[in-house]
């Protein structure tokens, strides 16, 4: 169950940004994975070699810093996993699939036969996210659920909200939101065009007209 939070009291020294800082064994190649899922490189630092050896990472508000790791990585070991968003899960997965991500059929637990690293399972429907949830283990081991969010319209606005069981959700939860629905923009993960313009018919159809 989804219960909303109290705001906090204003605090002037309040953090306003958080960025996971992920080791990796490869750091062009995590990147090169993420890259898949929309992110692109915004900065990168290299050696004196010219290999990459930190990047940070962004797709829409989404984040991600990537760091070569000293020694072997064990994602297991680090108790953390990534929860993403897209509009449209399915065809994310069709596109890891079509880039050569492997397919894992339905997930059935962990270190079972289909999992491992570059893998991406069967979109799920768990009771908090029933319109569509897909796991997927990047190069690392790292897990990342993606679930799928809902344009939902009235007068003012166009938002993407996620669409969990029998929750409502209210304006103070809207995930993101273009504020002029004429011209509609999605820049959230997954296959959604940045460039797409709402038509006036789509929009109409949309609010129900």
């Amino acid at each position: 169950m989804i219960t909303s939070t109290p705001p906090s009291p204003h605090l002037s020294c309040a953090v306003n940004r958080l960025v996971p800082f992920v080791h990796v064994g490869d750091v062009e190649a995590s990147l090169a994975f993420y890259v898949l899922l929309g992110f692109a490189a915004q900065n990168t630092m290299k050696d004196a070699s010219g290999r990459v050896f930190w990047a940070l990472a962004q797709s829409g508000k989404g984040e991600i810093m990537l760091a070569r790791a000293d020694g072997r990585v064990d994602a297991t070991q680090q108790a953390v996993l990534f929860y993403m968003y897209s509009t449209d899960v399915a065809a994310l997965r069709r596109h890891l699939l079509d880039s050569g991500v492997r397919d894992g059929g339905k997930y059935s637990g962990a270190f079972s036969a289909g999992d491992g690293p570059r893998v991406v399972f069967e979109v799920a429907h768990p009771d908090y996210m029933q319109a569509g949830e897909v796991r997927i283990v990047d190069p690392d081991g790292y897990v990342i659920l993606v679930g799928e969010l809902e344009r939902v319209a009235d007068s003012a606005r166009y938002a993407l909200v996620a669409k969990p069981s029998g929750v409502a959700l209210a304006g103070g939860e809207i995930l993101a939101a273009s504020l002029d629905p004429a011209h509609a923009r999605f820049r959230l993960f997954g296959c959604v065009d940045p460039s797409h313009k709402i038509s006036a018919r789509e929009r109409g159809s949309r609010l129900g007209k």
